[in-house]
């Protein structure tokens, strides 16, 4: 899967693997368009035994032992920091990206990584079990229908939707906006459900 044959004018959110909590169809999904591709060092060995390409590893340090390490993804280029955080934003600024897809992360994790982030930032989180949309002003989505997706943090009643056990499900497809929530409760989310 490399993301080096086609020339990028950064129109796709970035990819940070944080974690290994993902499956082949999200990796297809999001690799589809050829966008950049950076991983945090814990899982970037698991993304080249997969046979993706990546862009940047983010790691502690860069030693020569390091850079021989991966020569066969050239060209990679290793950033080096003490806060993967710090490290993400200054790359994102200096690769003027104004949106992420985050995959791998813990749905515990997820407030310090948005909390973290640069907040200017669009970001959609993705896992093996779910995709989450970060609410910040409101938001306007389409769902198709059958959708389930759960709120996190307070936000009102949406129309065309139906409670079903612990999440909503959409009774027709469609865009749905909202304007109504209130983040200074506390993180505000979205959550897709994937049966």
């Amino acid at each position: 899967m490399s993301s080096h044959h086609i020339i990028r004018d950064n129109q796709e959110p970035a990819i940070w693997f944080v974690g290994d909590d993902f499956n082949d169809e999200i990796i297809h999904q999001l690799l589809g368009w050829s966008p950049i591709v950076i991983a945090s060092e814990s899982v970037a060995e698991l993304l080249d035994t997969r046979g993706i390409k990546l862009d940047y590893i983010l790691t502690n340090e860069i030693s020569r032992e390091k850079e021989q390490q991966w020569e066969h993804q050239f060209p990679i280029t290793l950033e080096a920091g003490a806060d993967d955080f710090q490290i993400m934003n200054v790359l994102l600024e200096r690769l003027q990206q104004n949106a992420l897809y985050l995959v791998g992360a813990k749905l515990n994790q997820l407030e310090d990584y948005l909390s973290r982030l640069d907040s200017q930032l669009s970001i959609t989180i993705y896992s093996n079990k779910y995709k989450i949309i970060p609410l910040k002003k409101g938001f306007k989505q389409w769902f198709p229908a059958g959708t389930k997706i759960q709120f996190h943090g307070s936000i009102d009643a949406l129309k065309f939707i139906e409670k079903k056990d612990d999440a909503f499900c959409f009774s027709k497809e469609g865009t749905i906006s909202h304007t109504h929530f209130h983040p200074s409760n506390g993180l505000v989310f979205i959550q897709i459900v994937n049966d």
